[in-house]
């Protein structure tokens, strides 16, 4: 692939190297998010290569014949994920996003060209990609022959340049300043393209620009109405973790864990935020509601004291010693219970609390 033409404005792509161009721009940002886990990171990383993507969009529309300003839209789902990234969210906006950057990107890669449409327009295509860097690699430098005892033989067009006493760090190093020049020229030549269509559509620049604010704007509502609140301090009622009682663990087969420390029970399992903090507390009846009450399939109830992120992102859950032995009980009959907005299945769980010894004294 021809790595200048990657930010080239003059050019044609093909769908297909679009296609591959816009995938591999979203792989690198959520695979760099995934090794590094830091959506900072991630964040800087997807603004470096928006000038690809949106250089990609605007060879594709104008390959189709479009309007290039259709390129804009290519914006919406790299604002998405960038919104993602940077709240560290995994839930509807970033599948949301990476859908709509699919269906958008497809979308782009099946426009037919001009050049299929039977117009006069015919372009040479190199790795699906069409326009003047392709054309300035065609025109290098000719190729020169080395002799013993004559003069060099050049093909295609003779070499201004005598090669008598001319060593070969010396031509190579004209051919790269003639290959800087002629580089830097054409970025000359696409950032005046590029200053030029922006005041043309100036008014539509301005109106893609308050689609785009607006946009931050719900992506950013929608995330903070799924965030979690955050830990509110209560300096009379710290949080203190009886460390002295040992943990009796037991895990359930949909992905959560019953903990007995000494009469205290706790629920536990994995939730969307690494962030520690507290969920709710039942004393100041603060926090997310959803958390107040954990509900089974038969309608039975009961009150969380507490519901904390602990270190490790896990969600615990802590209940009072005067309902540990009902909720085991309900845990091992019932189907179902909701708890903090999630949904936990009970299917095989009566059997994982009679293989432990703590619980099944528990149990009626």
């Amino acid at each position: 692939m021809l790595l200048r033409s990657l930010i080239c404005l003059k050019g044609y792509d093909q769908g297909l190297r679009h296609l591959a161009i816009s995938l591999a721009v979203y792989l690198l940002i959520l695979l760099l998010w995934g090794i590094t886990s830091s959506g900072g990171f991630a964040a800087f990383v997807a603004l470096l290569v928006l000038p690809i993507l949106l250089a990609s969009a605007w060879r594709r529309v104008r390959d189709a014949g479009r309007p290039p300003l259709m390129a804009a839209v290519a914006l919406l789902p790299w604002l998405l994920i960038l919104s993602a990234v940077l709240t560290m969210s995994t839930g509807p906006v970033l599948y949301c996003a990476l859908i709509l950057a699919l269906v958008l990107h497809l979308g782009f890669a099946f426009l037919p060209n001009v050049a299929a449409k039977g117009a006069r327009v015919q372009r040479h295509y190199v790795q699906g990609y069409s326009g003047p860097v392709d054309l300035s690699v065609a025109k290098a430098m000719p190729r020169v022959e080395p002799t013993i005892g004559a003069a060099s033989v050049t093909h295609d067009e003779p070499l201004n340049i005598s090669t008598t006493g001319v060593s070969e760090p010396q031509l190579d190093a004209h051919i790269a300043v003639t290959s800087n020049d002629t580089g830097f020229a054409e970025l000359q030549q696409n950032v005046r393209a590029l200053l030029a269509w922006l005041a043309h559509y100036r008014q539509w620049v301005l109106v893609a620009a308050v689609l785009l604010v607006i946009l931050i704007g719900v992506s950013s509502w929608w995330v903070a109405r799924d965030a979690e609140p955050e830990a509110m301090p209560v300096a009379s009622q710290p949080v203190v973790q009886d460390t002295s009682a040992s943990r009796e663990i037991v895990k359930m087969p949909d992905h959560f864990s019953l903990i007995l420390e000494g009469d205290k029970l706790i629920m536990q399992w994995l939730g969307d935020t690494m962030t520690p903090g507290n969920m709710w507390d039942l004393a100041s009846a603060s926090g997310d509601k959803r958390c107040a009450v954990i509900a089974f399939n038969d309608g039975s109830e009961y009150r969380p004291m507490q519901v904390n992120i602990v270190a490790n992102g896990a969600v615990e859950a802590v209940f009072s010693p005067l309902d540990t032995q009902a909720i085991v009980n309900d845990v091992a009959m019932r189907g179902s219970f909701k708890l903090c907005g999630y949904d936990f299945g009970l299917k095989g769980s009566q059997a994982a609390l009679q293989a432990n010894d703590s619980f099944s004294r528990l149990l009626k």
